[in-house]
């Protein structure tokens, strides 16, 4: 028997500035009803930023939950207010204090069926450093070049962290190569 999966109700169970969670009710089958939690999130980006001069943008960024710093790239949380594009400009800039002279799209995916919102995936090609790094107090981020074959060895060695770190400069490294940019 497929299920109905009519959405009923959904109530704040918890809110912080890193987290929120909802409590959804759905029917799932004729008068059975069924209540899950899930992390209420507007979603995301992450950005694999590419020079001129063919040089990728790493960042070395201390995670809190590791208490340490990883290789990782530029990523952010949408505001609900802003497009996502919008945002992996203004992350580009505050993390990082780059400009991009082009932003495509490389695709969204979820993040879980746990979680709302998408995490979507940019190219930035032309990118410039211009600014001074913008880092709130939750940040502690330093930023270097690298060339393409070391970002690689990072991708291939596992050095490149986070999931959708990695999964975005697989998808840039796809688009590169495809569209014979590198």
């Amino acid at each position: 028997m497929e299920k109905i999966w009519k959405l009923l109700s959904k109530k704040e169970a918890f809110d912080s500035p890193h987290k929120r969670l909802e409590n959804w009710t759905f029917e799932v089958e004729e008068g059975k009803e069924q209540t899950y939690t899930l992390q209420a999130w507007s979603g995301g980006v992450v950005v694999f930023a590419l020079t001129k001069n063919k040089e990728v943008l790493v960042l070395d960024q201390f995670f809190v939950s590791q208490q340490k710093k990883h290789i990782t790239l530029v990523a952010g949380m949408i505001d609900k207010d802003k497009t996502p594009e919008e945002i992996a400009v203004q992350e580009l800039r505050e993390e990082a204090g780059c400009v991009a002279g082009s932003l495509i799209s490389l695709g969204k995916g979820v993040r879980s069926k746990w979680i709302t919102g998408y995490l979507h995936f940019f190219l930035a090609l032309d990118v410039e450093q211009h600014y001074e790094q913008a880092l709130n107090l939750s940040e502690d981020i330093s930023c270097r070049f690298v060339d393409i074959d070391t970002c690689k060895t990072y991708l291939r060695d596992g050095i490149l962290e986070g999931l959708f770190a990695e999964l975005c400069a697989r998808r840039a490294f796809d688009y590169l190569e495809k569209e014979e940019i590198i």
